[in-house]
């Protein structure tokens, strides 16, 4: 935290959620967010999926020291073949809505998306 007052434009973070509960990693968000919104660049590290996705910002997975892709977490951690590749797992509403036979062709990655479809499908079955 004290580094943040030299004003840096990166900030680079290793695995900055690990053993950290729910409180913090919501605390490190909106800090993270807020910095991000003054222009810095952030550059994390982590195997924490929920929170990477719960943050929805650019990300790049890495494999064997080798870039497999890059791009906005929504469409990179809800992609079959890169989460694979990559040994990770999807987040878990990705994976709750992959389980279930009527979304599983569908890549649900936000809580706002999954009601959408839902509403959708209950929509659909009315008429």
């Amino acid at each position: 935290a004290s580094v943040l007052a030299w004003n840096p434009d990166y900030v680079l973070l290793d695995e900055p959620t690990l053993g950290q509960d729910f409180k913090f990693k919501e605390k490190l968000r909106r800090i993270l967010t807020d910095l991000h919104s003054c222009g810095k660049t952030i550059i994390l590290v982590s195997h924490d999926i929920e929170f990477v996705a719960d943050l929805n910002c650019k990300v790049t997975v890495m494999a064997n020291g080798k870039i497999l892709c890059q791009g906005p977490a929504s469409e990179v951690l809800s992609d079959e073949k890169i989460v694979s590749e990559g040994k990770l797992d999807f987040p878990q509403l990705t994976r709750a809505f992959k389980n279930l036979d009527m979304f599983s062709s569908q890549r649900i990655f936000s809580v706002e998306q999954a009601k959408n479809i839902i509403s959708e499908k209950i929509k659909a079955k009315k008429r």
